[in-house]
């Protein structure tokens, strides 16, 4: 026989509780496959290279992304609490007129405190896995940010939350 202590948790705690059970049900399972984007890095401003075809996944500690390179050995990896801004970017709309995502620009921090930018155009070959990952990590970012906001998960030390969550449309 198994007792399942009860966890109390304020209104507002318990709310974030099954949205956290939804995502990580739901949307986790993306994120840990991965899925093909072009990739383009630089420390200032994106370019628009889409020759630089690379895999990105959630690490298996849930800690970093993953950008597995496909011609050299070393994958880069981003902390995901060293994420200082992500813009959201669109391409136009669709038939119905909801606006479609064409992938993400994370700014974030190095070890160094260096900014770097990385942006992540989703692959035609890989389109529906590619933008099912999108909407996984923006809805991973609104968790991150919600929570932190709500002060129910108390904020690291050191790194902080992406300060922002935006829009971009191209």
């Amino acid at each position: 026989m198994c007792f399942i202590d009860p966890v109390r948790l304020c209104n507002v705690c318990g709310m974030k509780t099954q949205k956290e059970n939804i995502f990580y049900n739901t949307h986790l399972k993306f994120l840990m496959e991965g899925a093909s984007f072009y990739v383009s890095y630089t420390s200032s401003t994106p370019s628009d290279n889409r020759d630089n075809e690379q895999v990105c996944r959630l690490s298996n500690d849930q800690k970093y992304i993953r950008i597995e390179s496909n011609n050299s050995n070393a994958d880069e990896m981003i902390n995901l609490s060293l994420i200082d801004n992500v813009q959201i970017l669109t391409c136009g709309t669709d038939s119905s007129g909801s606006t479609t995502a064409n992938g993400l620009a994370i700014n974030y921090k190095e070890a160094d405190n260096s900014l770097r930018f990385v942006k992540l155009i989703i692959c035609e070959n890989d389109k529906k896995a590619s933008l099912n990952w999108v909407t996984a990590m923006i809805k991973a970012f609104k968790l991150m940010f919600e929570s932190r906001e709500s002060g129910c998960i108390p904020s690291p030390a050191t790194p902080t939350t992406p300060t922002s969550l935006k829009v971009l449309v191209q």
